[in-house]
């Protein structure tokens, strides 16, 4: 009888072993994608405003924007922003969250105090964007910031 049940148990055990196999190969074919993903550059950093980062031509007014990491943000005539904010056009702080952009003028600055919120569209390659004007709360006289922009990538 022991013989039996030991030839009887053998199909079992290779019933539960060929269940367990598709799982396995599952779970091996989603780690191989997302090791793809991530080797390649898909990976998702957490980070919203990193499209954001580096130095922007202003298309048409032949000025500079620069915003980093840190969350500052600045406007020159020129995309040398290495000498800090002495020959700033404006500056100050901003958030971004992937699609809103809110950009808070520092005091001292053109528009000292104000805030100007715009939605932001990248082209597929990320080296042009598309701002939205949305709402600006400057009040210096003779300034009008109410435009939507075209910005393109500079540097990083």
């Amino acid at each position: 009888m022991t013989a039996t049940a030991q030839r009887g148990s053998a199909p079992d055990a290779m019933a539960g072993r060929s269940r367990r196999l598709p799982i396995v190969a599952a779970i091996a074919a989603i780690a191989v994608l997302a090791a793809g993903f991530w080797w390649f550059g898909v990976r998702d950093t957490g980070d919203a405003a990193e499209p954001l980062y580096g130095t922007w031509l202003v298309e048409g007014f032949g000025a500079y924007e620069n915003f980093r990491e840190d969350g500052t943000w600045q406007m020159k005539l020129d995309p040398n922003f290495e000498e800090g904010v002495l020959d700033s056009i404006d500056w100050g702080t901003y958030t971004f969250d992937g699609e809103t952009l809110t950009m808070h003028n520092a005091e001292g600055s053109y528009c000292s105090g104000a805030t100007i919120v715009g939605t932001v569209e990248f082209s597929d390659d990320g080296r042009e964007a598309h701002r939205t004007f949305v709402s600006d709360t400057c009040t210096v006289p003779g300034v009008d910031r109410a435009q939507d922009l075209v910005i393109v990538k500079q540097a990083p």
